[in-house]
């Protein structure tokens, strides 16, 4: 077996060699815990979002009162103007978790969505065809990243409503990929996703991407799919305590004046945190550098590579958008670095034998050398015949001799009519032409 054929083994892209899901288990249990033990570390910014007084707050006005709230008690200048609370069951949840957990409860609800997020975007990276260790570099740089704690208050992986839109995108694109048989469960997700946040919006998108590259595709089977699971989630949005007018309370909030003095809403460079935004810079770099000069070789689905390019220019333009960008450019990212590391390993794989390479099997290591240097398997398997004649003449043995008791030996060399003599004492390789 040769190096590409052995790396290929570690696929998941439905070929010959797949390997069953459960043979990743290592991967998700070390992205999960290396991540989760990050965010922990990170605990006092779990609790940091400036909004959390007032979800708990909210929270606590719901379950006292036994109904959701159609006015802010708390907002002396809004006067009859309706109160569109898009958050209400994140508020309620929080609360509960707050009476009976304490803030331990908090944090341990943001560090179990930041896990099943490390979950779902490793399982997207390795079903999408990546290998193990591009999988590993690409989430847990991806997942690093996308919380952006340098930017504080500004996070994204935190006690905040923010989490769960961050949690049900992730589970969308998963879902998505996946195709037929789970798309059903997208307006039931929707019914929760709606009451928990208002970024549920971008659950069409995502959808409405794979629909429009599949009608692009003329797919038509996954067109339908895709159409209907929207139809279905726009259903399911009515299913909440505002009805319609959620929609009311989402574009009231996107297109509000205050958005000028919010600092999620504004560009990415008013966020910049010198030095802790470098990784996230490089990030990007990195990506768009693989994009532009490997994106014909590597076979990245269209719609993960169109949703990280909208979110990279949504993300530069308000900074909000850019953890959207590292959670779908993760796939993309893994698929270019298992390109180059493919491209590595015939330069790893000779270093590899040279490295190995001792005085009394001189031999043996120069005829696999030469198999490797012929990119060949039967090249390999012919002269593997050196290694173990090498073996039993061992250069030590051989020196010992007299010169004129040497012997020779000859090994078929692929090219045909072509044969490699070398000597046993490994002072002399020579290649004949033979008739």
């Amino acid at each position: 077996m040769d190096a590409r054929t052995a790396w290929s083994d570690s696929r998941q892209d439905g070929s010959p060699n797949t390997v069953k899901p459960w043979s990743n288990i290592g991967t998700y249990v070390f992205l999960t815990t290396f991540a989760c033990v990050f965010y922990v570390s990170n605990a006092p910014l779990l609790l940091g979002h400036y909004d959390l007084g007032w979800h708990l707050a909210a929270g606590d006005l719901i379950r006292e009162s036994g109904r959701i709230p159609l006015q802010d008690p708390w907002s002396f200048t809004l006067g009859d103007k309706p109160w569109y609370n898009l958050s209400w069951l994140w508020d309620v949840i929080a609360s509960v978790l707050l009476q009976y957990a304490g803030l331990s409860g908090l944090v341990l609800l943001v560090v179990a969505c930041g896990g099943m997020i490390v979950g779902c975007l490793a399982s997207a990276c390795l079903r999408g065809g990546a290998s193990a260790i591009a999988a590993c570099i690409a989430v847990f740089s991806a997942c690093l990243l996308y919380p952006a704690y340098e930017a504080a208050p500004n996070m994204y992986l935190a006690a905040s409503p923010n989490i769960s839109t961050m949690l049900f995108c992730v589970i969308f694109y998963r879902v998505c990929i996946e195709g037929a048989r789970w798309l059903l469960l997208l307006p039931a997700m929707m019914v929760i996703w709606v009451n928990l946040h208002g970024g549920f919006l971008i659950g069409f998108l995502i959808m409405g991407v794979f629909c429009g590259v599949s009608l692009l595709k003329q797919d038509w089977p996954d067109f339908k799919r895709y159409g209907l699971a929207g139809i279905g989630c726009a259903a399911a949005v009515l299913v909440n305590p505002l009805g319609w007018h959620v929609y009311d309370g989402v574009t009231a909030t996107m297109g509000h004046f205050v958005q000028a003095n919010i600092g999620e809403w504004l560009p990415y460079s008013h966020n910049l945190e010198i030095p802790g935004s470098i990784p996230g810079m490089i990030y990007m770099a990195t990506f768009v550098a693989l994009e532009l000069s490997c994106g014909r070789q590597s076979p990245i689905p269209l719609q993960s590579r169109l949703l990280a390019w909208l979110f990279l220019l949504l993300g530069l333009h308000q900074f909000r958008y850019m953890s959207f960008f590292f959670i779908f450019s993760a796939l993309p990212l893994a698929l270019h670095i298992d390109q180059l590391l493919l491209k590595q390993l015939p330069k790893l794989q000779v270093q590899k034998i040279a490295a190995a390479c001792r005085p009394h099997r001189r031999v043996g290591a120069a005829a696999d050398l030469l198999a490797v240097g012929a990119g060949s398997r039967a090249a390999a398997d012919a002269f593997g015949a050196g290694r173990q004649l090498s073996q039993r003449t061992p250069l030590a043995c051989a020196a010992s001799e007299p010169l004129e008791r040497r012997r020779t030996f000859d090994f078929p060399h692929p090219r045909q009519g072509t044969r490699i003599r070398r000597r046993s004492g490994g002072d002399r390789l020579s290649r004949r032409l033979v008739a």
